[in-house]
């Protein structure tokens, strides 16, 4: 091995872990610890730990949030927002071109999450088997 070989081992946590709350509040940097090991072999490195600041997001930005959804959702046309999803999911049945329809949907304001309901129904949600 060359002297000067370094390995970089990272780990990524993902939205958290089940127990921990998955809401606004959740979304601190503090919840997850992600790790990361620097092994040098032929480098000699004392170990150090450092603080890192970290952008906090309050949780009122959380709730201008939410309030700019509902205003979203009540001031769009629901038939047609139901309509343009209703099509996405036909065209995922039929193989048909998914871009127009999805076009549509995000013109009509359905949400990035309706859309992927919609893309969800037919395709269903890809699960990582755990292998040890």
């Amino acid at each position: 091995m060359d002297p000067f070989t370094i390995f970089v081992i990272l780990g990524d946590h993902g939205m958290g872990h089940d127990s921990q709350q998955n809401n606004y509040g959740a979304l601190s940097l503090h919840n997850y610890h992600v790790p990361l090991i620097i092994y040098a072999p032929g480098l000699h490195i004392e170990n150090e730990e450092i603080e890192i600041p970290i952008m906090e997001i309050g949780q009122d930005v959380g709730q201008k949030q939410l309030d700019a959804l509902n205003q979203l959702r009540s001031e769009r046309d629901e038939d047609t927002v139901q309509q343009a999803l209703t099509d996405i999911q036909e065209a995922c049945a039929d193989g048909s071109n998914l871009l127009k329809p999805i076009v549509a949907a995000a013109k009509a304001d359905a949400t990035l999450g309706e859309i992927v309901v919609s893309l969800k129904a037919e395709f269903g949600e890809w699960q990582e088997a755990a292998v040890f």
